[in-house]
């Protein structure tokens, strides 16, 4: 016969032919095996008594992460001027672009920032990253589907032509101008002298080299001209002797300078209001000053008149067109209207 160990895990044996020495010797090893097992199982069983991540208890807690924790249970680890708690918890507090702090939004552009947030960009780099759908080498912000063109009339000035007068017509009213090739300024003065062959105005000083070529109205007479040397900031020779000092004028170019080289639809019309009986009246659109196309219309009654041309050019860049008119009535004058009846359209077809 025999015993079991304290813990049950061992079967001592009854004395055998041994003798009793070496029993004793045998139990006590057999007790200290039993002892020790015991305490193993007493271990595992303390330490994770529920077999699942959420009851580990404090003695694993303190070197792992649960599944369940939060960043903040982590220690703070740096980099230069970060860690990782403040970068995710605070930082980015909502998790929306607009609530980048400077810390992100010193390196990160957002959304809804401008292109001025970027460092700056040379006229090439964004050559390169922009297509060129018109050929123009320009950008293109006008209406889809037009390489270049535009559209004036005149709204501000309602000019008097006088018989058998051809006349630049003041366009000053832009409708459209894709690549601003359309000079509709306007200089209005008075002339604060009297000079032979000379627009004199040192009031405003508003002339430059390159109002030479500007047609030139004398709002005090109704009489016209068109400068042809520019003197000073204050003088300009005319081709006409029309001023003396007092009088209004305006300055203007009225004119469409191609940028690019190509074939371009164009066209114009005037319109006049009250016409004259048994009056011809002539719409012009010239070419570098030289007619390119041009209509006559002819009227019996007094209820007024439109009359429109138009056609297709070849034109290098630097060439201009210009909307000009021409009446021939039994009156010595006739009004030309400012509205979009009178006008001068230009588009380039490829």
């Amino acid at each position: 016969m025999g015993e079991k160990t304290l813990n049950d895990f061992f079967y001592k044996p009854s004395l055998g032919a041994s003798g009793a020495v070496e029993k004793g010797k045998f139990d006590d090893a057999l007790d200290v095996a039993d002892a020790q097992i015991k305490a193993n199982k007493d271990g595992l069983a303390g330490v994770h008594t529920q077999g699942t991540d959420a009851d580990l208890d404090a003695t694993f807690e303190a070197l792992f992460v649960k599944k369940a924790d939060t960043v903040n249970v982590l220690s703070d680890i740096t980099s230069p001027g970060a860690n990782i708690e403040d970068a995710v918890t605070k930082k980015h507090t909502q998790n929306t672009d607009t609530d980048l702090d400077a810390t992100f939004e010193a390196t990160f552009a957002k959304k809804a920032d401008k292109l001025s947030v970027f460092a700056a960009t040379t006229s090439a780099e964004l050559a390169g990253v922009i297509s060129d759908e018109t050929g123009s080498g320009a950008l293109n912000f006008g209406p889809p589907g037009y390489a270049s063109g535009a559209m004036a009339y005149p709204s501000t000035a309602q000019q008097v032509v006088a018989k058998d007068t051809e006349l630049r017509i003041l366009l000053d009213t832009e409708s459209f101008d894709v690549l601003g090739e359309f000079n509709s300024t306007v200089k209005t003065g008075t002339t604060t002298a009297t000079s032979a062959g000379h627009l004199i105005d040192t009031t405003l000083s508003p002339f430059v080299a390159g109002d030479v070529g500007r047609a030139v109205w004398n709002t005090t007479d109704n009489t016209y001209t068109t400068i042809t040397v520019y003197n000073s900031a204050s003088d300009v020779t005319v081709a006409n002797n029309i001023f003396t000092s007092g009088e209004g004028y305006k300055a203007h170019f009225s004119r469409f300078i191609t940028t690019t080289t190509g074939y371009y639809f164009f066209a114009g019309g005037v319109f006049y209001y009250p016409s004259v009986a048994s009056g011809s009246y002539q719409c012009q659109v010239r070419k570098n000053g030289t007619v390119l196309q041009s209509m006559i219309g002819d009227v019996i009654g007094t209820g007024g008149i439109t009359v429109q041309t138009s056609g297709m050019a070849y034109l290098a860049a630097g060439d201009y067109l210009e909307l000009w008119t021409y009446q021939i009535t039994t009156g010595t004058t006739a009004q030309l209207i400012n509205d979009t009846r009178t006008f001068l359209t230009v588009k380039r077809l490829y």
